[in-house]
């Protein structure tokens, strides 16, 4: 159902990524519990607090990131996000164009506005794909 505004957007404070992701998983199996999310949400708000932090403080002494494979954390756990929410092949063209713009836009704009870009386009995508 829906929720009022007073209710919504409230809960916008704990919105993230994966919260929201592992929300809509526990939606897809029949849960409706909102404690779910708020759970969620503040354990994802506390641990980047701390994560914060942490990286602050020793952040500098670590001279060279990638060694670590640090900048693979979040694709890996879009990954392992995606594919229990995979419900058929009509779901794959948001999920391509996405993928396909974002990493062509990469080369082609500075910063990180082909993150942006490339969800737009999915979005778009798979939005006229519903159709």
């Amino acid at each position: 159902g829906e929720l009022p505004g007073w209710q919504a957007y409230p809960s916008l404070f704990l919105l993230a990524d994966n919260n929201w992701a592992a929300s809509m998983r526990y939606r897809a199996k029949g849960g409706s519990d909102a404690g779910f999310y708020i759970g969620s949400g503040l354990v994802t708000w506390a641990f980047w607090v701390l994560s914060s932090v942490a990286g602050q403080v020793i952040g500098g002494g670590i001279p060279d990131p990638k060694r670590f494979a640090i900048d693979l954390v979040v694709p890996a756990f879009f990954i392992a996000m995606l594919v229990p929410n995979w419900k058929g092949r009509r779901e794959a063209v948001g999920w391509g164009v996405a993928a396909a713009v974002s990493v062509t836009a990469s080369y082609l704009v500075p910063g990180w506005w082909f993150i942006v870009i490339g969800a737009v386009a999915g979005a778009l995508a798979g939005g006229f794909a519903d159709d």
